[in-house]
């Protein structure tokens, strides 16, 4: 849960470097994105083989 907990802070701080400089954070944004799909993806399979 702590994992999800950070994710979702990173992407709330992403979207406000996104309203501030959309063009320059759009790589940022691609890796972040992809690192919190990634936490979901663990968190899921995590919680799922749990049961």
């Amino acid at each position: 849960m702590n994992d999800l907990a950070q994710a979702s802070l990173r992407l709330s701080a992403l979207t406000e470097m996104r309203n501030r400089n959309p063009v320059k954070n759009s790589m940022q944004e691609y890796q972040i994105m992809m690192g919190f799909t990634f936490i979901l993806v663990k968190f899921m399979a995590s919680s799922s083989s749990r049961k």
